[in-house]
């Protein structure tokens, strides 16, 4: 059984489809306008709404791009129906989150068809969010209870080496070194894990944030790094986005910190800041001349702990790039990695404007 509101200026389609549904065992919830659906989409939480396009006070489009908009209410399907919907009714429904569109007059072996492939689509994407959570969930807390023993590791290390002294024989004193490095490596990619276990975590603001303004402070956590590497950095004019601010600036961040780790021996990091216009918002990228990536690699990159090079070659934990790609999709965006005929690579990400957000995180 499902819980399911219907939102219909048109008394006498409620009371059609209200019979139908609490045939099937349904529970059914009623509403006149959308501003209504609203409140009581809030209230009682359904599983599936049913709401007609032209109605008074809000329509059924306005109130779907409310509902889409709202954390708790964003998963859940809404079908349309109208009488008079025209296509630009119909596209403008599908393109602020409707999940299906239905005409009047309309059947109800038609109807119910429908109302069952959304159910199974919201019963599914509830599956899988309460998977994300428990391996989310999963992660974060082996990396915690991970922590205090490598700290502990670490500290002894320190301690005993700082005890024996140079009673430490050279293979001692080089097996503790190796010892205390590993263990050192290991709370970095503990660290680096539950960062990103807990990346869009917390409620993601989604409001005007300037990307010049990200890359601003991505470059003043750089400084050092960007000083020894002799970088030049050059950028175009970047648009103002959609987003949370703190997560658009550690893209900038990873995405620079590794043109400038990256870079071709004796060359210096010369490293440019794209953007261009897209049909659902912007193409943001970071290009440089560094050692590029091979083909085969280019997907494979984002991947969790996905390392290329050895750790005597580049340091570093694998997990900035799947970071990187996390955002994106909780943006509603893609990223991918090109290499420019000249060389080097050109990581680009696409985030979408203010008329294409999201309805839900993607994962």
């Amino acid at each position: 059984m499902a819980r399911v509101l219907v939102a219909d200026d048109d008394p006498d389609i409620v009371d059609l489809l209200a019979l139908e549904l609490a045939r099937e065992g349904h529970e059914v919830l009623r509403a006149d306008n959308g501003r209504v659906a609203l409140d009581v989409a809030e209230q009682h939480r359904p599983d599936l709404i049913l709401m007609d396009i032209c109605m008074p006070v809000m329509t059924g489009i306005e109130a779907c791009r409310e509902l889409k908009g709202t954390e708790t209410l964003a998963s859940v399907p809404v079908v349309l129906i109208s009488a008079r919907g025209s296509d630009e009714d119909v596209i403008a429904g599908l393109d602020v989150g409707a999940h299906d569109y239905i005409s009047k007059p309309f059947r109800w072996p038609f109807v119910a068809a429908r109302i069952r492939a959304a159910l199974r689509i919201r019963r599914a994407n509830e599956i899988i969010r309460c998977k994300n959570e428990e391996l989310d969930q999963f992660s974060y807390f082996a990396s915690h209870d991970l922590q205090q023993p490598l700290r502990h590791i670490c500290a002894f290390g320190d301690l005993l080496k700082e005890d024996l002294g140079d009673d430490l024989s050279e293979s001692a004193a080089q097996s503790l070194g190796f010892i205390t490095a590993a263990a050192a490596r290991a709370r970095t990619l503990v660290k680096d894990l539950l960062t990103l276990s807990q990346a869009g975590k917390s409620a993601m603001r989604r409001e005007p944030v300037s990307l010049d303004e990200c890359v601003d402070q991505a470059l003043d956590m750089l400084v050092l790094p960007r000083e020894q590497a002799g970088a030049e950095i050059s950028r175009e004019t970047l648009p103002i986005a959609h987003g949370d601010a703190t997560l658009l600036t550690q893209i900038y961040q990873n995405l620079i910190g590794n043109a400038l780790k990256f870079r071709s021996e004796n060359t210096a990091p010369k490293i440019e800041l794209t953007a261009a216009k897209s049909d659902t918002g912007f193409v943001l990228g970071v290009r440089d001349n560094g050692i590029g990536i091979a083909e085969k690699d280019r997907k494979s990159v984002f991947g969790a702990f996905k390392r290329l090079h050895g750790t005597s070659e580049f340091e570093g934990s694998g997990i900035g790039l799947a970071f990187c790609q996390k955002v994106v999709r909780l943006h509603g965006g893609t990223i991918w990695v090109e290499n420019p005929t000249e060389g080097g690579s050109h990581f680009r990400f696409g985030l979408p404007d203010v008329d294409h957000l999201p309805t839900e995180p993607s994962e």
